[in-house]
């Protein structure tokens, strides 16, 4: 497991590969995937909004809210005109900081999203989908983030949307997946490090936290899409000139509540 630490946001860059794929990593939430991410949220956590991964910006992903449900965000574009949308899962504040997978699926033919959350710790299982109507903003610039939206000084917490928590995985697949087939892979791999037991094909990042170095976490996906600690946003968060070489560990604990 990876602890995400208050205003210690890792991400996956959208422009670095070791080896050749079909799909260029920046464009692989444009067209049909499947996502999905087990996480548990930490009991810090007590503001509105909360990011456990997105893309930034207008962003799409997974997101705690009103301190009592997960939500899949997204949005569209409408004759040049955004659109927000959303697949929110009510949890209840008992609920919220239990351990929980989520799965996502895009189809861009149908412009649909499906979406389906599971309490690990309960068994419970929500699921749900949603069609849009227009084209889906356009992502291909921005990294894949995890444990917060986006970070100007300017912003309210809402749009910044910091969290605390637990990831045990994480993976994006250009290829639409069922449920189930997600499922099974996920309890196939469970204990694995550097060897998947039974792979899935056209993997873009399969983020294992069994491996882990000090800023690094383990890409079973063969292309080296790491989850690296994001210093350049820690440096923006803590006001650190860009230039100025950064040790996280003299940071100490943030004793903000969030």
């Amino acid at each position: 497991m990876l602890k995400i630490l208050h205003k210690r946001p890792w991400f996956i860059t959208n422009n670095n590969s070791y080896r050749f794929t079909d799909t260029n990593v920046w464009e692989s939430t444009q067209k049909d995937f499947t996502f999905y991410v087990e996480f548990q949220m930490d009991e810090i956590n007590t503001g509105d909004t909360h990011c456990i991964f997105c893309r930034p910006g207008k962003h799409m992903g997974v997101f705690a809210k009103n301190r009592n449900m997960f939500t899949w965000d997204f949005w569209d574009v409408i004759d040049g005109k955004s659109n927000f949308n959303d697949i929110s899962f009510y949890v209840g504040k008992e609920n919220l900081y239990k351990r929980y997978v989520m799965i996502i699926s895009h189809d861009s033919i149908s412009k649909r999203f499906k979406a389906k959350l599971t309490c690990l710790d309960d068994d419970k299982t929500f699921s749900k989908e949603i069609d849009y109507i227009g084209g889906l903003h356009d992502y291909s610039d921005t990294p894949f983030n995890f444990g917060i939206a986006n970070y100007e000084h300017d912003l309210t917490d809402e749009h910044k949307a910091i969290c605390q928590y637990t990831l045990w995985r994480a993976g994006l697949f250009d290829k639409l997946y069922t449920f189930q087939r997600i499922e099974d892979f996920l309890e196939r791999n469970k204990d694995v490090k550097r060897n998947l037991v039974k792979p899935l094909a056209n993997s873009i990042f399969l983020i294992n936290t069994n491996e882990l170095t000090k800023y690094k976490a383990y890409d079973n996906s063969g292309n080296c899409f790491n989850l690296e600690i994001n210093i350049g946003l820690i440096k923006k968060i803590y006001d650190v000139e860009p230039w100025r070489t950064l040790d996280v560990n003299i940071l100490g604990d943030e004793k903000t509540f969030i």
